[in-house]
């Protein structure tokens, strides 16, 4: 995949954690690793696999990442705060600042 359209990708996603890209997609959540962008999970708002094309232990790592860092995610998509590192989006409260 080009680097122009995984930098789309990114920018367009609600969350980005450990180098997946979580991006609301209708009543669905997409996940696409950045680092393989072979590798994509396609599962509901509950964290049901629905698609996948990754191992059961990449499947299991997006479930816990999912669980523990959703609400950054529901933050993200009310409130478009962003702080970019390295040129990947991470969630940020507002008025939080990196130095």
């Amino acid at each position: 995949m080009p680097e122009k359209e995984l930098k789309m990708i990114a920018d367009q996603a609600n969350m980005i954690v450990k180098g997946y890209a979580f991006t609301y997609r209708d009543d669905n959540v997409s996940v696409l690793n950045l680092n393989k962008p072979d590798r994509a999970v396609l599962m509901s708002k509950d964290g049901k696999i629905l698609e996948s094309n990754t191992d059961a232990i990449e499947e299991a790592l997006i479930l816990k990442i999912w669980n523990e860092d959703k609400e950054f995610m529901e933050n993200r998509k009310r409130n478009k705060d962003c702080e970019y590192i390295r040129g990947l989006c991470h969630y940020m409260p507002s008025g939080a600042h990196l130095y």
